[in-house]
């Protein structure tokens, strides 16, 4: 029997297999170290853990954020294992929140994944998480542009068809905010978006129609949306959604996007063909929610800046709507009704439905309102509608518009201003409007426009008085209340419009004699002369204020042109001529500069003073005809000079003498003063600010007497020649010299002043006579005109029948200097031998 063999030990089974082992711990430290795990469960539970405690607070997002776990989160998203890819969303929907999150996650690539998680298998928990995550992203601006170019809008709008609402209003938030970029609504619509989006009107959860209409008021900014909206009806439900009243609370909303639909003309004559245009003018009218009211009505208004639709909406009488809305207690729904009003008013049957249906008596009661903006859009829409319509012109001073409009001109806000003087303007073509505006003092308040520092207002006031000024009671007002001070500062304003407007209103207000004169004093003159060369409208008002400067101020015209026609006549006025060397010096210099200039010998001033006759002048000499001298003086020394120097002389004696007396009698009132204080002594004080010319009104004196009875008009021109030259010297010989220089130099020295009477000329030449014979022309009554030429040429014309006994009247020059009395017949070689040197 073999030998037995030994039993062999057994091997013990090594089991390598790693045992299960439970892990319990409470630092998010190893949690996030758990999510890179092998093991679906592991992660799961780790995913789970860690958005519970992100859930708890935003500073626990940022602590995992630092601990890495959104490189990790976001690499789970992507994973296979759709558990893992719905707890790795679940845990992102929970720190997303934090915006450190958000700008870590824009350094990874976050967005596919999460789009990927969007898919309609994906459980409900898993679709909501990921929408919520992406409209979070998508307020970050960087985000929304990645989110446009993967196309995220496309499983959004799938997700609008989802039952839960949850997942519905997610993706309606996140296509909201993606619609507010412009590149991505016309993609919207492309998707198939705008359909998916009217539906949702009516859903019974109020923040998704509030979000729904969002999303919509995006896509309105897109012509092709708003086609779309119109083809798929949505312009039926949304004014049926307007009507109802359990939507109250989203009117408001609702009607900022019809608003946008109503721009385009198409859009427009659906609502209206469809009947649903009267069906929103209801529910505005019934409607109680003044945000509502207010917006519907700046919707229509804006609607109604189109011709065509501002066509359909008068067919639906719009304006009565509009007109119901200014009565309203709320201030906002005012300013859209007034707004409203303004907009249809741009139509001529507009304004007819305006002015009939009560528009301007509402109007003209928010004028009064103490908001500033309520104000200023009544006197908007009140400048549109009385333009062009003298009907409604006429309606508005009869409710007490004139003076409302008054009042307007002292108002805070600056429209209200430039309104209400751009209402006078359209008021101002009427004779008994302007009487009224004239009459609540409409140019007063004008005149302080006028120092308002705002150029508009400037512009507009000035413009206002222009188109007033044309009545002399305005005229008057304007020179009485202070105007012409600003109006010559504006004229030298760095605003051409207020420039020019200033022009044209002193153009017209110059037309007065008081205004003329002292816009002169003021320097306008010289203002205006340089503005002439000006191109365009301003240098047409310029000229014209000129015209009106010269016109009501002989001195100035003279001036300036060198001339004064016959109708010009000095009578009761002023004047004076500095010759052709001042006068082409520069721009004119008022009287009462040239008074306190100093003594210049060689710049003697010419005045004529006739404003009254100091005292009566003495009874005149014998009459004597005047004859002709037949031989003419050689210039140095003749008889009648001599005497004419003696008598100037003689004059400044008297003249002295008259001085000393009225001193002495001045004293003693000043005595008479002191001594009875219970009596005051009036010191009569010479009008105008020339002194007395007594010699000139004895040649008037004279020249009444014997020469205006002459029966022919002819014999006293001629015979007034005569008269001049005896007065000044006599006739001179064409190549002889003649002493006028010391005559004027005499005058001067004696009275101390540049300024020398023309009756106190003893010796003159071509300018003194001249000037005589004008003045004394005038005051016979005969038509006579001065004219300056050059080289110290001045002449006068008359115009007389000639000696044929023809019917036709010619034009004459008269010699007052050589041929005394010849009348030389105008533009001939004679007359011009006498006209130039």
């Amino acid at each position: 029997m073999p030998p037995k063999k030994k039993k062999e030990a057994e091997k013990p089974v090594i089991d390598e297999k790693f045992s299960q082992v439970d892990i319990s711990t409470s630092d998010p430290r190893t949690v996030v170290l758990l999510l890179d795990s092998p093991e679906l469960g592991i992660t799961c539970k780790a995913c789970e853990a860690l958005r519970k405690h992100a859930e708890k607070s935003e500073q626990n997002c940022i602590e995992l954020k630092e601990l890495g776990a959104i490189p990790r989160l976001v690499r789970l998203m992507a994973s296979p294992d759709q558990p893992v890819r719905a707890y790795a969303v679940l845990c992102m929907g929970a720190m997303v929140g934090a915006p450190p999150v958000r700008r870590i996650l824009l350094k990874t690539a976050c967005i596919a994944p999460l789009l990927e998680a969007l898919k309609p298998e994906e459980e409900l928990v898993t679709l909501e998480r990921a929408s919520y995550t992406i409209a979070k992203l998508a307020e970050e601006y960087s985000f929304k542009i990645e989110l446009q170019k993967q196309s995220a809008h496309k499983p959004l709008l799938q997700l609008l068809q989802s039952p839960d609402p949850d997942v519905q209003r997610n993706s309606l938030k996140a296509l909201g905010l993606l619609l507010e970029h412009y590149q991505c609504r016309p993609e919207v619509k492309e998707a198939g978006g705008i359909p998916s989006l009217v539906p949702l009107l009516v859903s019974e959860y109020p923040l998704i129609q509030e979000l729904t209409l969002k999303s919509l008021c995006s896509c309105m900014h897109d012509a092709s949306c708003r086609s779309a909206f119109k083809e798929c009806d949505g312009l039926t439900q949304l004014v049926s959604f307007i009507g109802k009243k359990e939507y109250s609370s989203l009117h408001t909303q609702a009607v900022q996007v019809l608003a946008l639909c109503l721009e385009d003309t198409a859009n427009m004559a659906a609502i209206q063909s469809s009947g649903c245009l009267k069906q929103l003018l209801t529910h505005v009218a019934e409607s109680t929610v003044p945000e509502m009211k207010r917006n519907a009505a700046l919707a229509l208004a804006k609607a109604a800046n189109n011709a065509v639709n501002q066509k359909l909406l008068h067919e639906q009488e719009v304006e009565k709507m509009f007109i119901q809305l200014l009565s309203s207690e709320d201030d906002g729904v005012c300013i859209a009704g007034a707004e409203g009003v303004g907009a249809m008013a741009t139509l001529s049957s507009g304004k007819q439905a305006i002015g009939q249906g009560g528009g301007l008596e509402a109007l003209v009661a928010l004028l009064s309102k103490e908001n500033a903006s309520v104000r200023s859009a009544a006197i908007q829409a009140l400048v549109e509608v009385i333009t062009e319509s003298p009907a409604n012109t006429k309606q508005l001073s009869e409710c007490a518009g004139v003076e409302a409009l008054v009042q307007l001109l002292s108002d805070s806000e600056a429209m209200c201003r430039v309104c209400a003087a751009r209402c006078i303007i359209t008021m101002a073509t009427d004779d008994a409007l302007r009487a009224s505006l004239a009459g609540v003092g409409a140019v007063g308040a004008l005149v302080q426009c006028l120092s308002f520092q705002d150029s508009v207002v400037q512009t507009n006031a000035a413009q206002a008085i222009a188109s007033l000024a044309c009545d002399a009671a305005v005229r008057d007002q304007f020179a009485t209340g202070g105007g012409v001070a600003p109006l010559i500062k504006l004229l030298q304003c760095s605003h051409d419009n207020v420039r020019r407007s200033a022009t044209w209103a002193l153009s017209e207000c110059a037309r007065s004699k008081e205004v003329a004169e002292e816009a002169c004093k003021l320097g306008a003159l010289g203002i205006v002369q340089g503005l002439c060369s000006a191109q365009g409208k301003l240098g047409g008002f310029a000229r014209a204020a000129l015209i009106s400067l010269v016109d009501s101020s002989y001195a100035a015209k003279y001036w300036i042109t060198g001339k004064l026609s016959q109708t010009d006549i000095l009578y009761e006025c002023e004047f004076f001529d500095a010759g052709l060397a001042l006068s082409s010096a520069g721009p004119f210099v008022p009287l009462a500069e040239l008074i306190s200039r100093p003594l210049n010998l060689n710049l003697p001033i010419l005045t004529v003073n006739l404003l009254a006759m100091p005292t009566p002048p003495p009874p005149p000499p014998p009459v004597e005809e005047v004859a002709a001298p037949s031989t003419a003086l050689d210039g140095s020394q003749s008889a009648l000079s001599i005497s004419g120097r003696t008598k100037s002389r003689n004059t400044a004696s008297k003249a002295e003498g008259r001085g000393k007396k009225s001193a002495k009698n001045e004293k003693e009132a000043e005595t008479c003063i002191s001594e009875e204080s219970d009596e005051t002594v009036a010191v009569e004080k010479p009008p105008g600010l020339l002194t007395p010319d007594p010699d000139l009104w004895s040649h008037i004196s004279y020249v009444k007497t014997n020469i205006l009875t002459l029966a022919v008009a002819r014999d006293q021109v001629q015979q007034l020649a005569r008269y001049v030259s005896d007065k000044m010297g006599g006739p001179v010989h064409k190549t002889g010299t003649f002493g006028f220089e010391l005559s004027a130099s005499e005058i001067q020295q004696r009275l101390h002043t540049n300024l020398v009477p023309l009756g106190e000329v003893k010796a003159g030449v071509f300018q003194h006579r001249a000037l005589l014979f004008k003045v004394l022309c005038d005051q016979m009554g005969v038509g006579c005109s001065l004219i300056r030429g050059e080289y110290g040429r001045h002449w006068n014309e008359v115009t007389l029948m000639d000696d044929d006994g023809g019917s036709t009247p010619s034009c004459f020059v008269v010699d007052l200097m050589f041929d005394v009395g010849r009348l030389l017949q105008a533009q001939t070689p004679e007359a011009a031998a006498y006209q130039h040197f």
